[in-house]
């Protein structure tokens, strides 16, 4: 029986911990996705057509591009990281009910 409520908790703990990284991961994407739209504009607006490699803006409009390539890639694994929890937790639910055991809510 403790050992159910332990394993309940762990499980409780992670999906709490997937969801808050989630959460974190969805509002840094979009920021840093504003602010590339920012600095975008801004370039367009400054800059004549032709881009020089030298361009302060332009590399970070280049570093800031791969930032969220890398976030939305992190944003991508949260979310399966997610659907893994939910069926660990569907699947605890199942397991709960076969023994009897209360669910955590």
């Amino acid at each position: 029986m403790a050992r159910n409520r332990l394993v309940a908790q762990i499980t409780d703990d992670r999906y709490n911990n997937a969801r808050h990284l989630d959460t974190q991961l969805n509002d840094l994407s979009r920021n840093l996705a504003g602010m590339i739209d920012s600095v975008n504009h801004l370039s367009a607006s400054s800059q004549p057509t032709g881009s020089d490699g030298d361009d302060p803006v332009g590399q970070l409009s280049a570093i800031l591009g791969a930032h969220l390539r890398a976030l939305q890639t992190l944003d991508g694994g949260a979310g399966r990281l997610e659907d893994k929890v939910d069926e660990v937790e569907r699947k605890l639910s199942l397991e709960r009910g076969r023994y009897g055991v209360p669910g955590r809510r």
